[in-house]
């Protein structure tokens, strides 16, 4: 069985960024996209916001180069106009840009959400997870399976 799983903006930043030891935990996560037992995605928003940040940091090209790999391994949501309405019809929803995250999340069939910023989505219906606990969830998973 195939699990799909959403990767926020800031689990993909702090690998372009490299902000030790998140970019350890974020990069062993996207790593999972080549994993026949996951498909990883994100979203075009959370691929610009990782623009702008490498861009600011390292120049466009650096920027345009990670972006440009992360696009290869990963696979890509859609945001769409009832998103919007989703997120004005939900009056749980204070944070704009989460409300589109998750609900690009659930449009692709996600099962979990991967972020640093778990609090952020107290309104989700579906499991929240830092990188790290993420993984250890899954290795205690195979090991039980297993």
């Amino acid at each position: 069985m195939i699990t799909s799983i959403f990767l926020d903006a800031n689990v993909l930043v702090s690998v372009i960024m490299n902000e030790y030891p998140k970019a350890t935990f974020s990069a062993k996560v996207i790593s999972l996209a080549q994993d026949f037992r996951f498909k990883v995605y994100t979203s075009p928003h959370a691929l610009s916001i990782c623009h702008y940040f490498g861009e600011k940091a390292f120049g466009r090209n650096h920027a345009y180069n990670k972006v440009a790999m992360l696009t290869t391994k990963l696979h890509i949501t859609s945001h769409l106009s009832k998103h919007v309405d989703l997120i004005y019809d939900n009056s749980k929803i204070e944070d704009f840009e989460d409300g589109l995250q998750y609900f690009s999340a659930l449009d692709a069939k996600c099962k979990a959400i991967i972020t640093y910023n778990t609090k952020d989505f107290y309104f989700s219906e579906i499991p929240i997870f830092i990188p790290k606990d993420f993984l250890l969830q899954d290795a205690q998973s195979r090991k039980n399976n297993g």
